[in-house]
This record gives structure tokens, sequence and C-alpha cells, in this order.
């Protein structure tokens, strides 16, 4: 895992890739504005293979929904431009996760 600078989460159909979901692997992360970190948030949903599916899919939505006083908060620290760029990387993300659960495909986690 060290080395790499991006998370990536990946939507997939009969093995080909249909959506992507990538954030920072820094500080500056989509998930650290909640207060947690890339491992914490993933760590124990993710399979032996790598996969994220049904209720750690609907967990991960749950935990980030719970938190938004948080990111609210962190966020507000942000510069008005940055403040806006994580918004609609927080909105890219409800809807990437909302998507695979709805559909009831596994996401392939890379960090």
């Amino acid at each position: 895992m060290e080395g790499l600078n991006k998370m990536g989460l990946h939507l997939s159909v009969e093995k080909k890739r249909i959506e992507t979901f990538q954030d920072s692997y820094n500080k500056n992360n989509l998930i650290n504005k909640f207060g947690l970190t890339v491992s914490e948030w993933l760590d124990d949903r993710v399979d032996e293979d790598n996969f994220i599916i049904g209720e750690n899919i609907e967990s991960m939505l749950n935990q980030l929904r719970s938190r938004e006083k948080i990111f609210k908060k962190n966020v507000l620290k942000e510069s008005i431009e940055d403040s806006e760029e994580y918004y609609l990387k927080y909105e890219e993300l409800i809807l990437f996760l909302e998507h695979a659960l709805k559909n009831n495909l596994p996401i392939a986690a890379s960090y």
C-alpha cells in the first residue's frame, strides 16, 4: 500500500470497469475531512480479494452521513474554491456508492 498516491474505488460488470471514483491518498483527501483515514474507512470493509459488497457499502454510506458535521467543520477551514471542490467530490462519492448499492455491484478497492 505504501507509495500509492491515490485511493481508487472501481465498479465493474463482468470484469469490465464501468465507473471509477478516485481521491488523493494524503492529508487533503476527502475521507480525511470526515476525521477518518482511508485505512480506517476501508480496511474492515474490504474482503481478501479487495472487493467491497452489499452491507459494507451501506455501512460506508452510513458512516459518511453520520460524520457530515465533522466534514462541514473541516471544509469551512478551506478556501471557498477548495470547499466547493470537497462538496462536489463528496456528492460524487455518495452517488457512486448509492449506484453500487442499488445495482448490487461489488466495488474493487485499491489504496
